[in-house]
């Protein structure tokens, strides 16, 4: 296994996984040694403790991350793909040599029929161009945005 892969499993353990239950067992313990100095809540057991914490905090948590899904989830994801260096470039592998030439052959397919049918007109006939010059551009390597 190599060093960036490692380092990539390390991340997702500890900021998914271990930090949360680290963070939860020091709510627990900070909100009992708060509790303990309030007179009518000092004999409350660590067990009664977890029940008066958890329940609201599972259900707030629940609520808020319901609420990140439902509105902050699209702007994550549009950030992600934007900052994807393969949405302005051709990913390698299957698109680069199946995909993009195959769509270049669609297109003079598709060309050379219309040319024949009679049903080819300037604007279409522009648009094909446009559109091959794009996909030759992006075998190419360039970027296009």
């Amino acid at each position: 296994m190599n060093l960036y892969r490692a380092w990539l499993y390390f991340r997702f353990g500890h900021g998914g996984y271990l930090s949360l239950a680290i963070a939860l067992v020091q709510f627990l313990l900070v909100g009992a040694l708060y509790l303990q100095r309030i007179p009518g809540l000092a004999q409350i057991h660590l067990g009664e403790l977890a029940a008066i914490f958890i329940v609201p905090y599972g259900i707030l948590a629940v609520m808020i991350g319901w609420l990140h899904k439902r509105h902050q989830m699209t702007t994550d994801t549009e950030i992600a793909m934007l900052s994807n260096p393969y949405l302005f470039k051709i990913m390698p592998g299957k698109e680069e040599k199946l995909m993009i030439p195959l769509s270049i052959l669609g297109l003079k397919v598709q060309k050379i029929w219309l040319e024949n049918s009679g049903l080819m007109t300037p604007e279409l006939e522009k648009d094909f161009a446009d559109l091959g010059n794009l996909l030759v551009r992006l075998r190419s390597g360039e970027e296009v945005k």
